[in-house]
């Protein structure tokens, strides 16, 4: 549709910018010897610039910076220990992508997965229509059993996802209380907590969790496996 084309100024605006800023004589760059510092923020000033602008969509602009890193020279080439020479673009554009993905990604693309079959299946649904036919009548245990899917859910698909899907489950029970009910606010302080304390518990419960792995994979050397993380 007319909406999905790309807005021309704004992209030709952004693409100049991040140029003029890559090619540009700065002085602090060249004192420091580093091209290719100066092309990243060449990189950086279009890439911003054509988020801010929407010019072409979030998911355009985001594949579009590994092209940019390497047609600008912003990634600098390493020596190849076989032949002895210096990494030519193709070879750059390699190791960009593969730096783009890896096992702790694909863990948290799977998580989004299972997210998104948990809410096409309306598992949460028929879990807390369950709960409301077994415990509706005991607030005390309803509240407890809400906190307890919360922290399973949050802990097997994501501990973002999971609250979206459970407050989705209690609106209508919230809308039949009284606006200053401490029942309400009691099981919306507890599906928070237990969604926060379910995103500690596994690898893929948190985008922060995924981070910590990378980290640790890479500063300190040390390969945490799914139930070392859990245990």
């Amino acid at each position: 549709g007319r909406e999905s084309r790309p807005n021309v100024l704004p992209l030709a605006l952004s693409l100049a910018a991040g140029l003029v800023v890559a090619l540009a004589p700065l002085e602090a760059f060249e004192q420091a010897d580093r091209p290719e510092a100066q092309r990243c923020l060449g990189v950086l000033v279009a890439t911003v610039g054509l988020w801010l602008s929407e010019a072409v969509p979030f998911f355009a602009t985001a594949l579009l910076v590994p092209v940019l890193a390497v047609a600008s020279g912003a990634v600098p080439p390493k020596l190849v220990h076989k032949t002895g020479e210096l990494e030519q673009a193709p070879d750059i554009a390699k190791r960009v992508l593969n730096s783009m993905f890896n096992a702790v990604i694909l863990l948290v693309l799977s998580s989004l997965v299972a997210a998104r079959v948990v809410a096409r299946c309306q598992l949460e649904l028929r879990l807390a229509a369950a709960l409301q036919e077994r415990l509706g009548k005991q607030p005390r245990l309803f509240l407890l059993a809400v906190m307890m899917l919360g922290l399973l859910l949050s802990a097997a698909i994501s501990n973002v996802t999971a609250p979206v899907l459970l407050l989705a489950v209690v609106q209508p029970l919230l809308q039949e209380l009284p606006s200053d009910s401490r029942f309400s606010r009691a099981l919306l302080l507890g599906l928070a907590f237990s969604c926060n304390l379910g995103g500690m518990i596994t690898p893929i419960a948190s985008p922060q969790n995924a981070i910590a792995l990378v980290a640790l994979q890479q500063v300190v050397g040390a390969d945490v496996s799914f139930g070392r993380w859990s245990s």
